[in-house]
């Protein structure tokens, strides 16, 4: 089915800074539902967020994942450019230590 004749939102492309959100639906139903936003950084066109969310799997939402995503306003729109999930502790324990190591944190 073509794309245009699935009715679909998302907030992975705004007007403002303040709609931007992981929240993901089709055909009325939602199938990743936003937790948290947390605002990272802006600079120029670009802003940056973090946004703790779920994903709809066997009808329920499971296990809380990450996304770091950068947008980019672009004619007045944000629209996202790039983003990182972090799907597992397993992973998010290897970029935690990665962070540490690079800015030498404890």
């Amino acid at each position: 089915m073509r794309d245009s004749l699935i009715r679909k939102t998302t907030g992975m492309r705004a007007r403002t800074v303040e709609e931007l959100s992981a929240n993901y639906e089709k055909l009325g139903t939602t199938f990743r539902q936003q937790i948290r936003k947390q605002f990272l950084s802006r600079g120029g066109p670009w802003v940056s967020f973090g946004f703790i969310y779920q994903d709809l799997a066997d009808q329920e939402f499971g296990p809380s994942k990450v996304m770091l995503a950068s947008f980019k306003n672009f004619d007045g729109t944000y629209s996202r450019f790039s983003y990182f999930n972090i799907k597992s502790k397993e992973e998010a324990q290897k970029v935690c230590d990665l962070l540490k190591e690079a800015f030498e944190l404890e």
